[in-house]
């Protein structure tokens, strides 16, 4: 590796998102192997079918469909399998990725007066902050700042119980 390149290297352009994110289903297919103590342990490719599919944009319904399998033995699979759980919510993961990005910028870019503009930054850093993850989280709270082409500055934030800062 060169001086110029950092090991923590970002994907800057297309190819590069696409290659990590093969990378990343890769990594998420693999674990999807191993470890499923029921019928369709029998079968890892359907399992990392299924994994495809999600990270495709399916829902966990639709991808156990496209599979031939109920959904509730998906459910019975990630209680059992960690692993399959695991690639599972990387999964997901990939898949919101593009829908995030937008959100972010649309929240930082939007006309700030826009309810719309309002409601991606609130579910941007809803889908964004690990405490609205949490069982507990009626004290999450999130925000961001943005600042217009004429210096103007916003924050806007969102909190679990939907009362404004």
């Amino acid at each position: 590796m060169d001086a110029t390149q950092n090991e923590t290297h970002r994907p800057t352009d297309a190819s590069d998102a696409v290659a990590a994110r093969s990378e990343r289903l890769r990594g998420a297919t693999q674990l999807a192997r191993f470890n499923v103590p029921t019928p369709i342990s029998e079968s890892p490719r359907k399992r990392q079918t299924f994994v495809r599919l999600l990270a495709d944009g399916l829902t966990v319904t639709q991808a156990a469909q496209r599979i031939g399998v109920p959904p509730s033995t998906i459910a019975h699979l990630r209680r059992r399998s960690e692993e399959f759980d695991i690639a599972c919510v990387e999964a997901m993961e990939i898949a919101s990725e593009e829908v995030t990005a937008r959100l972010r910028e649309i929240a930082l870019t939007g006309d700030s007066e826009n309810l719309s503009t309002i409601r991606a930054a609130e579910t941007y850093l809803k889908g964004t902050n690990r405490n609205y993850r949490l069982p507990d989280k009626r004290s999450a709270k999130a925000s961001i700042t943005r600042r217009d082409l004429d210096g103007t500055e916003y924050t806007i934030s969102a909190s679990a119980n939907g009362i404004p800062d």
